[in-house]
């Protein structure tokens, strides 16, 4: 495999540094900085060996035959240029690169999504600061531990007992609290007598 010469980078450098961040900004031009120095370095040598003038040789050598054999040797040689090993693997970890982000663009949509639903939730209810504890209860049940009902105040259409309790609801009359909570079995919700 004929060695290819390199005259210039084939990375877009404007478009590579746009993609990195901030914080990474160093490396990256140190990581450039390198590749430049390495490029300067192949560019330094000429693209092809220089040729010899194997006929000097043999005018200023009485061992004609000695020259020749050094000829032979030397267009015989050939240095291998080094094989490929790394282009396959890099093309790999740019598929796998790929999907990640295809899934973190997959997975950062759905999010955007559903902060979009919560944002029109916010933007559809009655600001909190203007809600009645009703209206919070409704809109806010999974916070609403705080304002039980059942034992501080009474919802639409306010027919809550507080001695017997909510009907057919055992353990949400006042008398479940505290030490007393064992006469609260004693009382007949359809009992009229206070």
């Amino acid at each position: 495999m004929a060695a290819r010469r390199v005259t210039k980078s084939s990375i877009d450098w404007a478009a590579f540094n746009a993609r990195i961040p901030p914080t990474q900004q160093a490396q990256a031009k140190a990581f450039k900085a390198r590749h430049d120095a390495y490029l300067s370095k192949v560019m330094a040598h000429p693209e092809s060996q220089p040729a010899i003038d194997w006929g000097y040789y043999a005018s200023r050598i009485p061992n004609t035959q000695l020259v020749e054999e050094m000829k032979r040797s030397y267009e015989a040689l050939k240095v291998p240029f080094p094989a490929d090993t790394r282009t396959k693997e890099i093309d790999q970890q740019e598929q796998e690169t790929i999907k990640a982000v295809q899934e973190f663009v997959k997975e950062s949509e759905e999010r955007v999504a559903d902060h979009k639903q919560q944002l029109r939730r916010w933007e559809e209810i009655v600001p909190i600061h203007l809600m009645t504890e009703e209206e919070y209860v409704l809109s806010f049940p999974e916070h609403s531990f705080g304002l039980d009902q059942k034992r501080y105040q009474t919802m639409w259409p306010h027919n809550y007992n507080p001695r017997f309790g909510i009907p057919y609801e055992v353990g949400s009359g006042t008398w479940n609290i505290g030490p007393k909570s064992h006469l609260e079995k004693k009382f007949d919700i359809n009992d009229n007598h206070h």
